[in-house]
């Protein structure tokens, strides 16, 4: 009987000196995210008629969490999920706001749509909704 406990053990040694440091991996640690930080040229469109292209924008990363400013569109802070990104926007300009988007990274390019609400003197609705593209440089 002795034999086979020591068998065992010799077994249970094997096993789990070959498990090396992937045992400490906990379901919390973030995973991988593409890294998007760098310069872009932006464009964008909005259901109030405007659009812009071509206006410089910079993204910064923190982990999965990434931030811009797009000028005309204006501060978004976003988390990536793999190619995907979603996003809350403070709208800018006279008429200023917030809401709410998802995109996608592909490759050198972070697309996306988002949707908000508006208050403001001469605002052209009380929903704003648009796209924007950013094209690294």
């Amino acid at each position: 009987m002795s034999r086979w406990l020591g068998v065992a053990a010799a077994a249970l040694l094997v096993v789990t000196s070959g498990c090396g440091e992937g045992l400490r991996d906990t379901p919390t640690e973030p995973a991988n995210c593409k890294n998007v930080a760098g310069s872009y040229v932006s464009s964008y469109g909005n259901s109030c008629g405007r659009y812009s292209n071509g206006d410089a924008a910079t993204v910064t990363q923190s982990g999965c969490t990434i931030e811009a400013t797009v000028k005309g569109v204006g501060a978004l802070t976003g988390t990536i999920n793999g190619s995907s990104v979603t996003w809350t926007v403070e709208l800018e300009g006279d008429c200023e706001g917030s809401g709410t988007g998802a995109g996608k990274i592909d490759g050198k390019q972070i697309s996306g749509t988002y949707a908000g609400f508006l208050s403001g003197t001469n605002c052209c609705a009380s929903t704003l909704s648009g796209t924007f593209l950013l094209s690294a440089k």
